[in-house]
């Protein structure tokens, strides 16, 4: 009997060594320390996840009173106090000083001790390189953490600038969604962390700033940010134009694209797509001019050689089309072994010149008014009418030129008069332009208000909208003043006058010998 007690005693013992070397369960985890040491009452002290709290003794030496956000404990001494957020253990105080503005004028240092019972994410991010080129890569680390002692569910997110291609690394937690963000929801035991690291590759150059954040509940939604900067470097190659700002409808223009490299690159690469728009005469003997539906592509370099120095492309136009066009230009290269690219839209913008009215001489006296029909664009303008009120003389035009100019003159019977110039191009437009000419009898010439401002105002002409391609009409023809009838009839009675002429011509002659015949015979 005896030794079966000994052996349920040493079946106990081995039960109970067992029972102290299993692992404490993770639900009865310690609560994570934010904060352990001394404080004063009545000032304001930071927990290592940034909280705020304060103490107040209140009754000597025995209890303290301790203000958190959102939760406040009493805790007494040699003992802790826990709330929904926050534990805090008080462990005692000692004599700092004698304060005499004080009632009891002691001031003594409490030791105290603040850990997380709820859970409380923090963010952290770095870059393994944080200057890179274009098409270069680099490694982003983010680690989130759970500081405190609760189970708690992170929502992390990071929306990558869209200068940049994501990748994803494998095993990671985090999942890349739409629009190049990565996201992941995850529920972390109190003090565990984990990793979401991804690889980003540089697709232009600049400096951005990679924005990561974690949301969790605790009294309200939390949000822990953390933020990383990458600078990409500027490309070793650049397309600068050289075009005017003013343009008009039917101008001849050069168009200069110099491609300046900043280092020897190979493969190199270029093209520029000049619109139908733009009309292309010819481009200079370094590039090759291939005519494309919808316009005219230009090209230079052919991926054989190294280009190392500044070429200048020269394309010799003519805007055919008023408003702004786009001529699209894509470069590419490999630099250090990286495959670069630029792509660069050049605008133009054409303006088409409206005629105006012009007062040349005014003779107020006599009531005589001279004028001229201004036509200051590049192309000619036809059928041009010029009506008025007040009594200005009409004017009618088959045809002004380009910077031309066409007189007319009549009775003035007023120094003001409003009207409107109609004419039609040779695209087929027909156009009006309203005008306000005022005059008086000193001056010679006198400019409107239309002329002042005629810089300033556009039109578009048709365009296809399926082939993207100008709809030209052509040219207008002088218009027939005189009906083919009567010009016929004309022509007829010039013809019998002419016989007739003819005629009577020759029969006078005739009697003219006979008359010296005659003459002859009598001698």
């Amino acid at each position: 009997m005896e030794g079966k007690k000994r052996l349920l005693i040493a079946i106990l013992l081995a039960a109970a060594v067992l029972l102290a070397a299993l692992p404490v369960s993770e639900a009865a985890s310690e609560a994570v320390t934010i904060f352990d040491g001394p404080v004063l009452a009545g000032y304001k002290y930071i927990t290592t996840t940034g909280s705020q709290f304060s103490l107040v003794s209140v009754s000597p030496l025995s209890k303290v009173a301790i203000d958190f956000p959102g939760e406040s404990l009493i805790v007494e001494n040699k003992s802790c106090s826990a709330g929904r957020i926050f534990q805090a253990c008080y462990s005692g105080a000692a004599f700092k000083w004698y304060n005499y503005s004080l009632a009891d004028r002691e001031v003594y240092e409490f030791s105290i001790k603040v850990s997380l019972v709820a859970a409380e994410f923090t963010v952290a991010k770095s870059v393994e390189k944080a200057q890179i080129d274009v098409g270069e890569s680099t490694v982003v680390h983010v680690n989130i953490t759970n500081a405190g002692s609760a189970l708690g569910t992170a929502r992390f997110s990071e929306a990558v600038p869209a200068q940049f291609k994501i990748a994803e690394l494998p095993g990671q937690p985090c999942g890349l969604s739409l629009n190049n963000t990565l996201t992941m929801a995850a529920d972390m035991k109190g003090g565990e962390a984990v990793h979401c690291d991804y690889k980003i590759i540089a697709l232009s150059p600049g400096t951005y700033t990679l924005a990561s954040a974690v949301s969790y509940d605790l009294i309200k939604t939390e949000t822990a940010k953390a933020t990383a900067a990458v600078a990409v470097n500027a490309l070793p190659f650049s397309v600068v134009e050289n075009i005017s700002s003013s343009l008009f409808l039917g101008e001849l223009l050069n168009i200069s694209l110099l491609l300046k490299p900043g280092a020897n690159l190979s493969l190199f690469v270029f093209s520029a797509f000049v619109p139908v728009q733009v009309k292309v005469f010819s481009v200079s003997r370094e590039a090759v001019l291939a005519r494309q539906a919808g316009g005219a592509n230009v090209a230079y370099g052919d991926k054989t050689e190294v280009f190392r120095s500044d070429s200048l492309i020269s394309i010799s136009s003519q805007l055919a089309y008023a408003g702004t066009s786009v001529i699209n230009t894509n470069s590419s290269w490999v630099y250090n072994g990286l495959e670069q690219s630029l792509v660069k839209d050049i605008l133009i913008n054409a303006t088409l010149a409206r005629p105006y009215l012009r007062a040349t001489k005014y003779d107020s006296e006599a009531g005589k008014l001279s004028m001229d029909v201004v036509n200051p664009a590049h192309l000619s303008i036809y059928n041009v009418t010029v009506t008025s009120s007040g009594g200005m003389a009409a004017f009618s035009a088959v045809e002004i030129g380009s910077l031309g100019h066409a007189s007319f003159s009549g009775t003035a019977l007023t120094p003001s008069y409003t009207g409107a110039i109609t004419y039609s191009t040779a695209y087929g437009q027909e156009l009006s332009e309203p005008f306000n000419l005022s005059v008086n009898a000193s001056n010679t010439i006198a400019t409107t208000s239309v002329e002042a401002n005629y810089t300033n105002r556009t039109v578009e002409l048709p365009v296809n909208s399926t082939q993207g391609e100008i709809v030209k009409k052509p040219k207008p023809q002088p218009k027939d003043l005189m009906p083919a009838e009567m010009r016929t009839a004309i022509i007829m009675v010039g013809i019998i006058i002419s016989i007739i002429i003819i005629f009577f011509a020759i029969r006078g002659r005739e009697r003219g010998f006979a008359e010296e015949n005659d003459s002859d015979k009598l001698k």
